[in-house]
């Protein structure tokens, strides 16, 4: 079995820790390397199991070209992997736990709730947070708060993700194009400040341009069996809606439209279904049934044309037999930017580290691509300044550690497939 097929059986297992490193770290060859462990906190079981395997797979990506290109700082690179099981609690104590054993970095989960939580323990404690996956505007305003209060845990939080405003920006901008002027929404963020964000940002976005969200309601995720699915789609549809916004994780997302699907006919409902990235799985239409999913349109981070975008691609299939999958890309950003912080500080103290995150990921500087860590290292090292180009994208970090990006459209064709549409300028509202 190879060394990516046993990661990723082992974390889909009870497992609740793991450390293991990437090929090229000499385990099992006789030689002793040392090692650098960067832990990693994510969701490998509840609603975002899947996005935290595309992370993982792009983490060991990362991993793998940085060991078999030197390391980094002489090191090996290795993850202590924990699952937090969904549960914002378990998150937080095991940031406490890292914070607790002196470590400087730590890479968290899909889940933006999950990742709040770590930040109210790591950035009292100047240790830097990294998130791959978390993209709700609840970190910006929660960072943007500690900034204005000039707060000393301030500016230890970056993500390689671009947030949901984009992604909400653009499909109320599509509902506008296509006609689509009264819209639902359901949102699966019940009971936190992301789920008002979808319920007035949306709303608002969608009225400038002449539209009205005629009904809004969120629900507890994951969804539980006594959760009347039916009787929610049965109130949304009572507004004949030209559309109907599900904001979603993909099991929940795929039980609503696998609903709507056996209420069938007594709907009499021919409007048009919007989604997030989150439902941008080959099994939603599997699931569903590809006649049904036709036509959905979603909304995702583009990738730009670039070499680190195509050798992410060839390297993923290869590695994983599969196309590069949602959030992957971004998985092994964020560990490519770690490492390179650390070669530019030449050091892996947190302090360091978070002041040379900007340095080596935004311009100016000589671009520097994903899988060439020996040019990036070199460069480094020689005193060049540098500017890396992710596998994402431009890595461009803001003030509150944000990065910006593009939007496109997605659709599921006739035979189920994903098919990119037309990119969406979200640059303003």
């Amino acid at each position: 079995m190879s060394w990516r097929a046993l990661c990723r059986l082992l974390l889909t297992g009870p497992a609740v820790c793991i450390v293991f490193a990437a090929a090229g770290s000499g385990c099992g060859s006789g030689r002793h390397t040392p090692t650098t462990t960067i832990p990693f906190v994510n969701d490998f079981t509840g609603a975002y199991s899947q996005v935290a395997q595309n992370v993982q797979n792009g983490l060991l990506l990362a991993a793998d070209d940085i060991n078999a290109q030197g390391g980094v700082l002489g090191h090996s690179l290795s993850f202590d992997t924990r699952d937090s099981r969904g549960f914002n609690d378990v998150a937080a104590n095991l940031a406490r736990d890292f914070v607790k054993s002196g470590q400087s970095v730590i890479i968290a989960p899909v889940s933006s709730s999950g990742t709040l939580n770590m930040l109210q323990v790591t950035g009292p404690a100047h240790v830097v947070l990294m998130a791959p996956a978390s993209v709700s505007t609840d970190l910006t305003n929660y960072n943007q708060s500690l900034a204005d209060r000039k707060d000393s845990s301030a500016g230890y939080f970056f993500r390689t993700i671009a947030t949901q405003s984009g992604l909400v920006t653009a499909l109320a901008k599509h509902a506008s194009t296509a006609g689509l002027l009264k819209v639902a929404v359901i949102s699966s963020f019940a009971n936190n400040t992301a789920a008002l964000y979808f319920q007035t940002v949306f709303q608002d976005l969608v009225k400038v341009r002449g539209g009205q969200v005629v009904y809004l309601t969120s629900y507890p995720s994951p969804l539980g069996e006594d959760f009347p699915i039916k009787d929610t789609l049965r109130r949304a549809f009572s507004f004949s809606p030209d559309a109907i916004l599900l904001a979603s994780t993909e099991p929940d997302g795929t039980a609503f439209l696998r609903a709507w699907v056996q209420l069938g006919a007594s709907l009499a409902w021919n409007g048009a279904w919007l989604v997030l990235d989150s439902m941008m799985f080959p099994s939603v239409a599997l699931n569903v049934g590809k006649t049904f999913v036709t036509g959905i349109i979603g909304a995702t981070p583009a990738r730009p044309d670039t070499s680190s975008w195509t050798y992410f691609q060839q390297h993923y299939k290869a590695a994983f037999g599969e196309p590069a999958a949602q959030a992957s890309p971004e998985g092994y950003d964020c560990v490519f930017l770690l490492a390179l912080a650390m070669e530019q500080a030449g050091s892996t103290d947190s302090e360091a580290v978070r002041q040379a995150l900007p340095l080596v990921a935004n311009p100016p500087g000589e671009q520097v691509f994903a899988g060439d860590w020996a040019t990036a290292r070199a460069l480094v090292q020689q005193g060049t300044d540098v500017d890396y180009v992710g596998a994402a994208g431009p890595q461009d970090f803001n003030a509150l550690g944000d990065v910006q990006a593009p939007v496109q459209l997605w659709t599921f064709d006739s035979d189920g497939n994903i098919q990119q549409l037309e990119q969406v300028d979200v640059s303003a509202p």
